[in-house]
């Protein structure tokens, strides 16, 4: 056997036995590689943790997944650390955490292995540039996504050059900053990093400043960039008055003429700061997009269409159900509108009409698949009558098909989690989507 995966399942642990258990250890011999999934480290003394960890064979380790999900991992990472220093052919690490400033803390000599893909999300950042030259090592990364790591400490710190043959790069930091000052200098060095270190991104995803990123840095990527996501720290999370800032509609020009390859796009749209028409429209420029998210401010009316502007009409002129769900209505105004001036591409075989476009996502209010309502007295009494502010519609269609089928996602809420052995699961969801075909 050269390869073999193992994944933890539930968060209890052998105590008292092997583990890995005999039977997977006796597969892991000379050449093989082992692929670690799931991984908890909830223990509750550090001796404990570690007499589990010392019995994973690292020479053979080459991906390890930390498990995720509540309650937090424990803030002693040495067991850990011990992990990763002793897994010289690691090439995949996945770090995940939840709401601890959690860090690994090195010894003179420690050194981590040239990783090729690194996810940290909720990892703290606070090394400086000398602990980050002897204790990391970024000579082969080839994936990096950051999700709630302090961006700016994190760039600050290391050495850019090293990440020349990024192909994916995820950065996203929006709740370690109290003022625009510190989020815009995090946007700076996102831009450095960009624009003069990497040679040929295929997928970014960046959170950031958006008025503080020349565009032009993604347009670089032009010739091999497929994916893009782009949002600003700002989000529709809140129901301040605050607007998201949104790409100008000459500035999504830029990027449709810029980045040719892009078949996936992710984009805020606020709609009281920009014309939403006319941004759909540059939105249809790019040529080769296949699946569409944008995220909007929650629609507040419980009944009738956002604005006249939305007809809530498909590109073939049926209209919709005479629904009075507003959020719905200036969804189904969105697709309509991004349907008029889309493409339509032909297949050489058969000179057979192909339509691009197979899936569009409209994310009103920040919803998110765990997430805790607004509970602001204006929203309490839609909540109780299933009017939510946090929507989110999945528009779908296959090859050859005018038509899209339109589902809600539900979302759910965080579980109830104690220390005790009979924590409470409150996992469920919400009332039943609206689910039909147009």
């Amino acid at each position: 056997m050269t390869s073999l995966r193992w994944r933890c399942v539930g968060d209890s642990l052998n105590h008292g036995n092997t583990w890995p258990p005999p039977e997977v250890l006796q597969y892991v011999q000379a050449g093989t590689t082992l692929h670690v999934d799931n991984l908890p480290l909830r223990m509750t003394t550090e001796s404990i943790s570690m007499e589990y960890t010392e019995e994973i064979p690292a020479n053979a380790l080459q991906t390890l997944h930390m498990a995720g999900g509540l309650p937090p991992l424990v803030s002693c990472l040495a067991p850990l650390k011990q992990i990763l220093l002793r897994a010289t052919n690691l090439q995949t690490f996945h770090y995940r955490n939840y709401g601890r400033r959690t860090t690994l803390e090195f010894c003179e000599g420690e050194k981590l292995p040239p990783l090729r893909t690194l996810v940290l999300n909720s990892y703290f950042w606070n090394h400086s540039v000398e602990d980050a030259r002897k204790h990391w090592d970024f000579s082969r990364i080839k994936s990096l996504r950051l999700t709630a790591v302090p961006l700016r400490a994190f760039l600050s710190s290391v050495s850019m050059a090293d990440f020349i043959n990024l192909h994916t790069l995820q950065l996203e930091d929006r709740n370690f900053y109290t003022d625009d000052d510190e989020a815009g200098k995090a946007t700076d060095l996102m831009s450095v990093l960009i624009r003069d270190h990497i040679h040929a991104l295929t997928t970014l995803d960046i959170t950031c400043d958006i008025r503080r990123l020349p565009v032009e840095v993604i347009t670089q990527h032009g010739e091999s960039l497929q994916h893009l996501r782009l949002r600003d720290n700002m989000g529709f999370e809140e129901d301040d008055g605050t607007p998201c800032p949104t790409l100008p509609a000459s500035a999504l020009a830029i990027l449709a003429d810029g980045l040719p390859h892009v078949r996936t796009l992710e984009l805020d749209m606020d709609t009281t700061t920009c014309d939403p028409i006319e941004f759909l429209e540059v939105v249809s420029g790019f040529h080769k997009l296949r699946h569409l998210t944008l995220h909007t401010q929650a629609v507040g009316a419980p009944s009738g269409c956002a604005s006249p502007s939305y007809k809530p009409a498909f590109d073939d002129g049926k209209s919709a159900t005479t629904t009075h769900d507003a959020a719905l209505c200036t969804a189904l105004g969105f697709l309509s509108n991004i349907l008029k001036g889309h493409s339509i591409t032909f297949r050489e075989e058969s000179g057979a009409p192909l339509r691009l476009l197979k899936r569009v996502t409209v994310n009103f209010g920040g919803w998110r698949p765990v997430l805790l309502r607004r509970v602001a007295a204006t929203w309490r009494l839609n909540n109780l009558h299933g009017i939510y502010a946090e929507r989110c519609f999945v528009f779908e269609r296959e090859d050859f098909q005018k038509s899209f089928s339109v589902t809600e996602l539900m979302a759910k809420e965080p579980r109830v989690v104690t220390l005790s052995p009979l924590a409470t699961d409150l996992d469920r969801p919400f009332p039943p989507a609206m689910i039909g075909v147009c």
